[in-house]
Parts: C-alpha cells; structure tokens; sequence
C-alpha cells in the first residue's frame, strides 16, 4: 500500500471512530432519558458474564429494599443479550443475568412474587456492550 492509501485509510478510521464515539454517546442520552422517564436503572455485563459489580449491588440492594419495604411495590425485570453467539447460547446466558439480578433483589427482602419478567424484545442496539444488560422499572 502506498503512502496515500495509508493516509485515506487513517482519515477513514479517524472519521469511523469519530462516529462510533458519537452514536455511543446519544445512546447513554437516550437510555439515561427512558431511565428518568419510566424509573428505571440499567445494569450492563461484561462479555459471556453474568456477574454484577459492586456498585450494580449497591443499586439493586436499595431496590431490593424498597421492595421489602413495602409488599405491594413491584418491578419488571428485562435481560438482553448480544448477538456475538448463537441463540440457544444467548438464552442461556440472559437466564444467568436474570438469575443474578433476581438474586441479588431478593436477597435484599424482594419476593418472588414482586418480581414480573419481561420476555426479550429480540431487538438489538448495534453496539454489543450495550445489548449486554438489564432493566430494572420500578412500577411505583
């Protein structure tokens, strides 16, 4: 490759993660949007993960809390998945975030019962990293 195909390649890189940057940044605008608007928290994955971090436990105890606070109080959970595997593998692996999160709910005082999931839209944003979480509403 030449010196000024190597140049256009660079620019079209710069260019190309200029826009990724972008779309990645009006999409924590618009999740921080429906977060503010519908009273929910969203928890994002590592890749193939299920585990929570700390400060995804410290958010979900308070929920957990509130839920044990008051018995009529309920939330809907939903757990995505990114498309990097097949499936069957991609069902597995929200049921092991939905198990987490669940978990970590009731072992702060939520019963089962105060816990409504929803089925997987089958949508996808484009970008893995956000396609790997969950969302939290709370219904009061």
């Amino acid at each position: 490759m030449d010196v000024q195909n190597k140049r256009v390649s660079a620019k079209q890189d710069s260019v190309a993660s200029t826009l990724m940057m972008e779309l990645e940044r009006r999409y924590f605008e618009t999740q921080s949007r429906k977060e503010q608007a519908q009273n929910m928290a969203t928890v994002y994955f590592d890749y193939n993960g299920a585990e929570l971090s700390a400060n995804d436990l410290t958010r979900i105890a308070a929920t957990g809390k509130e839920l044990a606070a008051d018995a009529n109080r309920k939330i809907t959970l939903q757990v995505f998945s990114d498309e990097s595997a097949g499936a069957s593998s991609n069902e597995r692996m929200r049921r092991n975030r939905e198990k987490a999160v669940r978990a970590a709910l009731m072992a702060n005082g939520a019963s089962k019962s105060q816990i409504e999931l929803v089925e997987w839209t089958g949508a996808f944003t484009g970008f893995d990293r956000f396609d790997r979480r969950a969302e939290i509403k709370r219904l009061y």
